[in-house]
C-alpha cells in the first residue's frame, strides 16, 4: 500500500490497496491530506517536517488515520525521501495496519501519553524536554508562555532566555544532565518575563542505561524570593534610618576581617542629642538622625558601610582606608597614630556634619564626636575593632582640646544641638 506526496503532503498518487485499508477512493485522496487523528497531529507535523528536511532520509512512524466511514485505523508507515536537492522528486508512504491487539496497545500508550501532556501543561511549572544533541524535544504551555517567540528548538533558545551570568548556569548544568549527573538546583531570571525562576535538570536514559536526554523544571519562586530579600532586608536594616542595624554591622565587619580585610571603623557619636528631643520633641530628633545618616552615606564609597548600633550611635566601616598599610594602629588611644586612610574617613565624615539640618521648621548644627579604629583579623574581631573605636570616640567627647566635628555658628533660627 503506497501513497505519494509533495513537500506539503498533499497526495498525489495513490495505489488499489490504500483505498482497500482506508475506504477511500484513489480519485477522493489524490489533492488532499492524510487526516490523522487529533491527538497524533502534533507528533505528526514534526516528524513531517524532519522528514521532509532530511533528503533520502527514511522514517518510520506509527499513527491513525481516518477511514472514509469516520472510523480511525491504526497504521505503521515508512517514509522515504526521495526529492533532489532543488526540492522536485517525490516523499514515498508505505503503510501496513496494525492489528487489533497491538493497535489497543498502541491506543493506551496514546492515551497515556496525552494524559502526561495534558498534567505537564496543567501544572504551574515550565517543562521541557531535549534529547542527547540539546535539541528541544518538548515544552509545555506554561514554559511557553513565560518564554518570549518563536517556541525554542535547541537548549541554546532556552539559555538566551535568561539573564547574564543565569545563562552559564543552564549551560553548565544541561552540561552535567548529558554526562550523566545531575547539579543542585539552582535560582536563575527569566528576562521576558522579570520572574526568578528555580531551575532543576534531570538526566534521562534509554533501556542500556546510556543517556538519551534530558528533563528540566523551571518553577516560578519570584514572590517566595520576594518576600525572603524583604524579611532579611528588615531583619538587617534600621527601620528609621534604612541604614544597617547592629546585628547587620557586626556581622559585616566580621565577615570583612575573616577576608583579610584590614578595615577602618569610625565611630560616630551625636553631642547632646538629648537636648534636640527635649526642646523639639522625639519627631524632630527621629529626622536629626536621618538627616545624620543621609550625610554618613553621602560621603562614603558604594562599598563602605553605614549602620547605626543603636540611640544616636552610628558607625562607618571601610575596607579601603586601611588597604596595604601594614601594622595596627588606633586614634589616640596608646596604638600609634592615625593612619592616613583613617584621618581620611574621619576628615570625610567632619566635614558632612559642617552644615546645619532642618527640622521641626528650625536648622541644627549637629555636634558629633567620632573616634577612629583600625585593624585586620590576624588582631581583631568586630567586637574589639569597635570596642576600640568607641573607646577613641569617648577620649574625644572627653577632651578639652577635641577638634568637633562642626564647631556652631549661630544664625537666625540656627540653634546648636
Amino acid at each position: 500500500m503506497r501513497l505519494v506526496r509533495d513537500v506539503m503532503a498533499v497526495i498525489t498518487e495513490v495505489d488499489d490497496h490504500v483505498s482497500d485499508l482506508l475506504g477511500w477512493r484513489a480519485d477522493e485522496l489524490v489533492g488532499t491530506r492524510t487526516q490523522v487523528h487529533p491527538d497524533d497531529e502534533l507528533v505528526a507535523s514534526r516528524a513531517w517536517v524532519e522528514f521532509v528536511a532530511a533528503l533520502g532520509a527514511e522514517r518510520w512512524w506509527r499513527g491513525r488515520y481516518r477511514c472514509a466511514d469516520g472510523t480511525w485505523r491504526w497504521v505503521e508507515t515508512r517514509n522515504v525521501n526521495q526529492l533532489d536537492i532543488d526540492g522536485t522528486g517525490r516523499l514515498v508512504t508505505d503503510l501496513w495496519p496494525i492489528d487489533e491487539d497491538e493497535a489497543a496497545s498502541h491506543e493506551l500508550v496514546q492515551f497515556h501519553d496525552q494524559l502526561l501532556r495534558r498534567l505537564t501543561d496543567a501544572i504551574p511549572v515550565g517543562l521541557f524536554q531535549f534529547d542527547h544533541l540539546g535539541r528541544i524535544v518538548f515544552v509545555n504551555d506554561r514554559l511557553q508562555a513565560w518564554l518570549r517567540e518563536p517556541a525554542p528548538t535547541t537548549l541554546a533558545d532556552i539559555g538566551a532566555e535568561l539573564a547574564g551570568a543565569d545563562r552559564v548556569v543552564f549551560v553548565s548544568h544541561a552540561a552535567s544532565v548529558l554526562d550523566g549527573d545531575a547539579l543542585d538546583d539552582e535560582e536563575v531570571r527569566l528576562l521576558a518575563r522579570k520572574r526568578v525562576c528555580t531551575l532543576a535538570m534531570r538526566p534521562l536514559t534509554d533501556s542500556t542505561g546510556r543517556v538519551s536526554g534530558g528533563v528540566g523544571c523551571l518553577s516560578d519562586v519570584t514572590e517566595r524570593v520576594r518576600l525572603r530579600d524583604e524579611l532579611e532586608r528588615r531583619a538587617t536594616t534600621d527601620a528609621l534610618t534604612g541604614t544597617s542595624n547592629r546585628a547587620a554591622c557586626f556581622a559585616a565587619l566580621q565577615r570583612w576581617l575573616d577576608d583579610g580585610h584590614h578595615v577602618t571603623v569610625a565611630f560616630v557619636d551625636l553631642d547632646d542629642f538629648k537636648s534636640v528631643n527635649d526642646r523639639h520633641g522625639h519627631a524632630a530628633g527621629d529626622d536629626a538622625l536621618v538627616a545624620l545618616a543621609a550625610r554618613l552615606r553621602g560621603v562614603c564609597r558604594d562599598d563602605d558601610l553605614v549602620g547605626r548600633l543603636g540611640g544616636d550611635e552610628f558607625v562607618v566601616a571601610s575596607r579601603r582606608a586601611g588597604d596595604d598599610r601594614g601594622g595596627r594602629t588606633t586614634d589616640g588611644t596608646g596604638g600609634g597614630a592615625t593612619r592616613p586612610g583613617a584621618a581620611g574617613l574621619a576628615t570625610r565624615i567632619t566635614e558632612a556634619l559642617v552644615e546645619p539640618v532642618a527640622v521641626a521648621g528650625v536648622r541644627l548644627h549637629l555636634g558629633a564626636s567620632v573616634g577612629i579604629a583600625d585593624g585586620d583579623g590576624r588582631t581583631d574581631t568586630a567586637d574589639t575593632l569597635i570596642d576600640r573605636a568607641d573607646s577613641s570616640m569617648y577620649s574625644r567627647k572627653r577632651s578639652p582640646h577635641r577638634a568637633r566635628t562642626a564647631e556652631p555658628v549661630a544664625r537666625d533660627r540656627d540653634i546648636v544641638a
